[in-house]
């Protein structure tokens, strides 16, 4: 989405020039994950959690059974700058002391502002909803696969952007008393670990050997099947919220701006109920995200964040 954006912007503004021409479309340069020949060179790391048949039946008659048969609500929802920043500060000042008691280099902590809201919106969905605290807590967050394997099966993206569909996962497995009692710093960390340790290119590697020894499926899942799922896609990099249509205006004022406000998605036919999709952050600094979830829900959602907000929490 990131290059036909920015290829977009670039029409507008008379740059096209400065568009580079897409990977071409007469082959998929992913073929090597999917037929086979690209053989794994290590155990994906998550190997001795995946769900068998049984656990995917239970999984799918819960799980599928809210995604498919009953009524959900779409909402937005808008994660202040004020709000989200402190929160992303505490964090860090929280795993710099931890690292500091560790006698480890504090300067080496690192989290994105992305490692906060995904863990923000785990704490939000399971606090309302009264978990077993022993229940598995499965958040899976979809990743680009280009990075890992530019100049490998893709050119870099500078010289020829690959625009398909090309995305691994990334599954963060905890359970319902670690989300509810750990502080978000640490939740933050096991979100930035999942990232850069299931991120790399044998990884992907290892994920899709196990697509291919499935049961047919196009995702390996991971977990068990009493968890409870909550997805996550963020868009951030695509800028969305940056895309200038100023040239576009039928009266322009010079040096004005027309950025978009508002941004939202249309997703079907499958609404997969607690599946956050993060558009990315305005020009006042607050992200937006939007979720389906089971209807009534959002209102217990809702109750919970203001009585978080009250205790300044």
């Amino acid at each position: 989405m990131q290059y036909v954006v920015e290829g977009w912007s670039n029409m507008l503004w008379g740059k096209e020039d400065e568009t580079p021409t897409p990977c071409g479309l007469d082959g998929d340069p992913f073929e090597a994950l999917a037929n086979g020949t690209r053989k794994p060179t290590e155990p994906h790391l998550l190997m001795g959690r995946k769900v068998g048949i049984g656990g995917m039946l239970k999984w799918g008659l819960g799980y599928g059974f809210d995604m498919l048969a009953r009524a959900k609500e779409n909402r937005m929802v808008c994660i202040p700058e004020s709000y989200w920043k402190t929160q992303l500060e505490k964090a860090l000042e929280e795993l710099r002391d931890e690292a500091i008691e560790k006698g480890e280099d504090p300067s080496k902590v690192f989290l994105t502002e992305g490692d906060v809201l995904t863990a923000w919106t785990m704490k939000s969905v399971v606090g309302p909803q009264n978990m077993d605290p022993n229940r598995t807590v499965a958040g899976s967050i979809a990743m680009s696969l280009r990075k890992a394997f530019e100049g490998d099966l893709i050119p870099e993206s500078s010289e020829h952007p690959y625009v398909g569909n090309a995305f691994g996962w990334g599954n963060v497995l905890v359970t319902a008393r670690d989300v509810n009692r750990k502080p978000l710093s640490w939740l933050a960390r096991q979100v930035r670990r999942a990232i850069n340790e299931q991120g790399t290119r044998a990884q992907h590697e290892a994920y899709y050997a196990m697509v291919r020894e499935g049961p047919g499926l196009p995702i390996v899942i991971f977990g068990d099947g009493g968890m409870a799922q909550i997805g996550f896609s963020n868009w951030s990099k695509a800028g969305l919220f940056n895309l200038d249509f100023a040239p576009a205006r039928k009266v322009q004022k010079p040096g004005a701006s027309c950025r978009p406000s508002y941004v939202q998605e249309n997703h079907g036919p499958i609404k997969p109920v607690d599946g956050f999709f993060v558009f990315g952050k305005d020009e006042k600094g607050n992200y937006w995200t939007s979720a389906y979830k089971v209807k009534g829900q959002w209102d217990r959602l809702d109750e919970y964040l203001v009585e978080k907000l009250e205790k300044g929490a």
